[in-house]
């Protein structure tokens, strides 16, 4: 009896795991079917890239679509800064 209920337990514990790891999963195919549908990428190109965290440089980022353009110079010489933490 005891090993019944211990099985009972690892197996809602697995099931715990699997509904806490659907929410994560959820959210990184919504957030690439938003990217992919913005810069004309397939979802599946766009979740490998995020699962396989993928880092571009502003060059890089434009290729991919990304970006449109690397602007330098935006912020003018002496202007205050304020951080935000």
């Amino acid at each position: 009896m005891v090993i019944n209920e211990f099985i009972l337990d690892i197996d809602l514990e697995e099931k715990q795991l699997e509904e806490r790891l659907k929410g994560p999963k959820i959210d990184i195919e919504n957030i690439a079917c938003v990217i992919a549908t913005a810069i004309g990428k397939s979802k599946e190109e766009i979740v490998k890239a995020m699962l396989d965290r993928t880092t571009l440089t502003p060059k890089q980022a434009v290729n991919f679509g990304l970006v449109h353009e690397i602007r330098i110079g935006l912020i003018k010489s002496g202007v205050e800064l304020i951080s935000i933490t």
